[in-house]
Parts: C-alpha cells; sequence; structure tokens
C-alpha cells in the first residue's frame, strides 16, 4: 500500500519485523523481502528486526527513535482467534502514542 501512494513519498521509512527468535529464517526473509520492495517503490528503508512481543518491542522502537506515525496492516480474523490470542493491531491502537494508520 505505501509503496503505490505518493502521498508516503519522501517520508522515512523504517520496516520492522518482530519475532520471539531473531534467528528464525522465515523473518529474517521477510523482512529482507519488503526492504527489497521498498527499495524497488523508490524507498530507502532502515529495517530492523525485533526480538520480543509486537505491542511492546514496536512501542518502544517508535519512542526510542521519535517516531510520529505508525503503518500497520490490518487483517481479518475470526472473534475466537481474536478472543484466544488477541491482536497486535488493536493492541497498537490502544497503546500508541502516535498516530496509527491502518490499511487493508
Amino acid at each position: 500500500f505505501m509503496m503505490d501512494s505518493s502521498v508516503f513519498k519522501g517520508l522515512e521509512l523504517h520496516i520492522l519485523k518482530v519475532t520471539q527468535n531473531p534467528e528464525d529464517e522465515s523473518a529474517i526473509a521477510c523482512l529482507e523481502a519488503a526492504e527489497t520492495q521498498a527499495r524497488s517503490a523508490g524507498f530507502d528503508p532502515i529495517c530492523c528486526l525485533l526480538e520480543g512481543h509486537p505491542e511492546t518491542a514496536i512501542g518502544t522502537y517508535i519512542e526510542e527513535r521519535n517516531i510520529n506515525l505508525l503503518l500497520m496492516g490490518a487483517y481479518g480474523h475470526s472473534r475466537i482467534r481474536h478472543l484466544i490470542v488477541g491482536s497486535t493491531t488493536l493492541q497498537m491502537l490502544r497503546s500508541s502514542h502516535v498516530p496509527v494508520f491502518l490499511f487493508r
């Protein structure tokens, strides 16, 4: 979404992937793919693989770097799954001290 929108051109882009295991090859591959896509769209992203729980790791990253907008994908899950595991997006909406821009 961000890559296709002229609204975001020229802004600093941080791409984050949060994992419990920083040596997880699928997490690393996911981050590398996002970086490649961002570069092909003309961005010079700052990519970071974070360890821990997404809400905490993302919140800390935002505060430490004085980031002023959080862009997140919002994916629909069943209500049962939501009740059992929660929603990172919902937690970020509740806890973020910066505006959160959601896209589907």
